[in-house]
């Protein structure tokens, strides 16, 4: 289904591409005429999942999608797998689809077709070069599992759909992107100037058009005439490589591409390119095995699922700044930051680790305040009450790994002007205006902030705060007597008390208060939050000092309500 020249002029020139949402809508009504497949999933109202790959500590991570999208950086569109068999086109609609990972964990997957009961295309994909000058590389691999020869094209579609689906809109909106222009200049797809894709093996021929004439919905039936360049005002232009072979049973074809994402990174011919990917999967095997877990069955499984997301932190590293995500997150949280940290330090990543709080600490504020989140242009001054704890507790965990005193003495200053940050706002709350009875619970607590993600609405005591905030505490202690500092130790672990001893009659308050016999997740809520109350245990420390009645109850509502979900009872 091809809208005419007029009819589609007429709706794109009403779209801004940078206007995502309006762009999608568009497709999305589109893609309900079309042919299942035309379109990428996403577009059909499917849900669409991806991973990530690229190279430890580079800016960018590349995505590959379930159905094999690759998308080398945000924002540019994405290369897209098609084939033609006898004259049909086959499109991930019309494939029986697998996953896999180099090695059953290293990140570097793979994306497996099934089209009939004879063809196969096997996308693999994994990241090369250095955080300076990095890129995504992928081999197509196309095989003949039949008795009789088949006339099969590989179509490669640069298209303005990312695999990054349109649900997607944090930050880097996901979904359809502009593309205005591009070039085949003999050696790569060139899309707005910057080159995009260079194969490593010359398709046998290269068609591009504007998103009017067809190619975005038809990437390889299109027969028109061959630009060398089209600029597309509507901003979606697209492009297709072909690779056209007859294949013998048995017989199997690859072709590879690379797809720069940082810098000017230099491609492997297609003889180099098995030799490349042996040396990055080894490069990653020692990466990912500093830390040795065997075991049987399911522990093998978890050991592997712990390397694979210990590759996947590292894939997200923007140099020293570590990111929860590769797309919706362009900032650095100290919240994700010290949690990450600590997964680092236990997998043989001290580096990592150390690298990332020397790269956050000059963010501190000069009243002392961690800022919640930073980017190198600087740090978001949100009121969120939890960082100055999670700070803390992310200098004690690199002391206790590394004992690098050096590092950590560095970081000393960062420590405790964090905890006189919060000593000010604990003691803010210490007032007389606290001492009512339907505001006791509110007495020596971290003011009301949103660093609990369900109270953005409004500003919330909560205690997710307040256990980071002990953490903190008991963390500066730790540091303290670490440093050899006796006054600072004493004075911190004295606030450690008083604050301690002021959280345990803010449960009992807020609990009568409320009528609760659960740990609220906000003292002025009244809520039931049981995620955000385990930081209270780990790495919080405090099982065994919170009432023993609200942790068990706590944990066992929380069963109860996953059961009752589970069985469709909730």
């Amino acid at each position: 289904v091809v809208p005419d020249a007029s009819s589609a002029r007429a709706v794109l020139d009403a779209i801004e591409p940078r206007d995502a949402p309006t762009a999608n809508a568009f497709f999305m009504q589109l893609a309900k005429d079309a042919p299942r497949g035309v379109y990428p999933r996403a577009y059909v109202g499917e849900q669409s999942y991806w991973t990530v790959l690229g190279v430890d500590g580079a800016r960018t991570a590349s995505l590959l999608s379930e159905d094999g999208v690759l998308e080398p950086v945000p924002g540019v569109g994405a290369l897209e797998p098609f084939l033609v068999v006898d004259g049909r086109l086959k499109t991930w609609a019309d494939a029986q689809i697998t996953h896999t990972l180099r090695d059953g964990d290293l990140p570097m997957p793979a994306v497996h077709w099934k089209v009939g009961s004879d063809l196969t295309l096997d996308i693999d994909a994994f990241g090369s070069g250095t955080p300076e000058a990095a890129q995504a590389l992928a081999r197509y691999t196309v095989r003949n599992l039949g008795n009789t020869t088949r006339k099969v094209t590989l179509a490669l579609a640069w298209r303005p759909f990312q695999a990054n689906p349109p649900t997607q809109f944090l930050s880097n909106p996901g979904g359809a992107s502009a593309v205005r222009a591009i070039e085949w200049n003999g050696r790569a797809l060139i899309v707005d100037g910057v080159s995009r894709v260079q194969p490593l093996v010359p398709p046998s021929s290269v068609q591009l058009e504007p998103f009017a004439a067809g190619t975005a919905l038809t990437p390889t039936l299109s027969q028109g005439e061959r630009e060398q360049s089209v600029v597309d005002d509507a901003g979606f232009a697209s492009g297709v490589l072909r690779y056209e072979m007859r294949l013998r049973p048995g017989e199997a074809r690859s072709f590879a591409v690379a797809l720069p994402v940082t810098g000017t990174p230099v491609a492997p011919t297609f003889v180099n390119f098995a030799r490349e990917e042996k040396r990055v999967a080894a490069l990653w095997r020692e990466r990912l095995g500093r830390v040795r877990i065997a075991g049987p069955g399911e522990v093998a499984d978890v050991a592997a699922t712990l390397r694979t997301a210990l590759g996947h932190i590292l894939v997200n590293r923007s140099g020293p700044a570590l990111q929860p995500g590769a797309r919706a997150y362009a900032r650095s949280w100290i919240r994700d930051g010290a949690l990450t940290s600590s997964a680092l330090l236990r997998l043989g990543h001290e580096d990592a680790a150390r690298d990332f709080l020397q790269w956050f600490a000059p963010f501190q504020f000069k009243n002392g305040k961690v800022p919640c989140c930073a980017t190198a242009r600087g740090a978001d001054p949100v009121p969120e009450n939890d960082s100055d704890g999670e700070f803390a507790f992310a200098v004690a965990d690199l002391w206790h790994h590394t004992h690098d005193e050096a590092a950590v003495g560095a970081l000393w200053p960062n420590v405790r002007a964090a905890v006189a940050h919060m000593e000010t706002l604990r003691q803010s709350e210490r007032s007389d205006k606290n001492l009512t009875p339907e505001r006791s619970m509110y007495y020596g607590m971290m003011p009301p902030s949103i660093s609990h993600e369900g109270y953005s609405e409004k500003p919330a005591y909560s205690y997710w705060d307040n256990f980071w905030a002990s953490t903190g505490y008991r963390s500066a202690v730790e540091l303290a007597q670490a440093l050899n500092l006796p006054d600072d130790a004493k004075r911190i672990a004295a606030q450690c008390d008083e604050f301690n001893a002021d959280l345990l009659r803010s449960l009992d308050a807020s609990t009568r208060f409320h009528e609760m016999d659960v740990l609220p997740g906000a003292a002025d809520r009244g809520d039931v939050d049981p995620t955000s109350s385990t930081v209270a245990f780990s790495p919080g420390g405090l099982l065994g000092t919170l009432p023993d009645a609200l942790v068990r109850n706590t944990f066992d509502r929380y069963w109860r309500d996953f059961q009752a979900r589970q069985n469709d009872e909730a």
